[in-house]
């Protein structure tokens, strides 16, 4: 990544502007996870890993997007990485399968491979718990769907990336969301991470995600020090033991650590522009129903 353009920025060294910006650092972060969990907060989480690979991803890049679903990250990722580049997309459900290479070719979009798999630590054939009405939320283990979910356990393949992705592959962003195991697919692929040095958007369930997957903290934890990646929120701020049970953020970024700075100031830029363009659109809302009540 292009060097950052604060790196060469002289560090303030009066102890109360120091402790001054932290305060203030503090309060910043308070109101933007306010407004993120408020307002349609999964929405903007998504929106917000979107403009993080938008502002990663060049043409030729390769990317990959675990759990692909219907597709909200897996297209945009093909339109950065143009035709010169790929796009390696697995989805375990086969009719999202479908829809996702029928969009492809409607679209004439010919840089994503479609795979019907799931991700693990492990290879072989495992039960999948597809949720037809909600199928976001399927997965490796049911976890507490909604009472009207209607629920289909089928059998699919379950792969490794290490197995699946070219060694010569030079991967530079990875999606994972799939519903509390994305901890085993990095497992699965610390070959290929330690390689590619990639930055991983993961959904987090943290403690609730590894009570279903049976990992612990220290286990969280290591996997990442095994990749040498940095785990940060979606504000750049760096995940520790301490605040790991912190639920404001849902979603993980692992950074190698030679690109923390850039992805910090990324994720913060793009988070002020979220939340500011979240607070005008609900004033303009509040705006139009007053005047229809006029």
């Amino acid at each position: 990544m292009a060097k950052s353009k604060t790196a060469s920025r002289p560090k303030a060294v009066a102890p109360d502007w120091n402790g001054g910006l932290e305060r203030a650092r503090a309060a910043l972060y308070k109101k933007y996870y306010t407004w993120i969990t408020g307002h349609d907060g999964a929405f903007l989480y998504e929106k917000i890993i979107q403009q993080l690979y938008t502002a990663i991803l060049e043409p030729g890049d390769t990317c990959i997007d675990v759990g692909a679903n219907k597709g909200f990250h897996t297209f945009p990722m093909a339109s950065l990485v143009g035709s010169t580049g790929k796009v390696y997309a697995f989805e375990p459900i086969s009719d999202l399968r479908a829809n996702l290479v029928e969009r492809a070719r409607q679209e004439n979009v010919e840089q994503i491979e479609f795979i019907l798999a799931a991700l693990g630590s492990k290879s072989g054939e495992v039960e999948f718990f597809a949720i037809k009405n909600y199928t976001p939320l399927s997965g490796l283990k049911l976890r507490s769907p909604p009472a009207d979910a209607v629920v289909e356990r089928i059998k699919v393949p379950l792969m490794r990336l290490d197995e699946r992705i070219a060694r010569d592959a030079r991967v530079r962003f990875i999606k994972i969301d799939v519903e509390g195991g994305e901890l085993d697919v990095i497992k699965g692929g610390l070959e290929l991470i330690k390689r590619s040095r990639p930055i991983i958007a993961f959904e987090d369930g943290r403690d609730k995600a590894a009570e279903s997957y049976g990992y612990s903290l220290d286990d969280y934890f290591r996997v990442f020090s095994q990749a040498d990646l940095v785990p940060i929120d979606i504000l750049g701020a760096r995940i520790t033991k301490a605040n790991w049970t912190d639920k404001r953020a849902y979603y993980t970024i692992l950074c190698p650590r030679e690109s923390l700075e850039d992805v910090s100031e990324i994720l913060r830029l793009s988070v002020a522009e979220k939340v500011i363009g979240a607070a005008e659109s609900i004033r303009v809302a509040r705006e139009r129903a007053a005047a229809a009540a006029a």
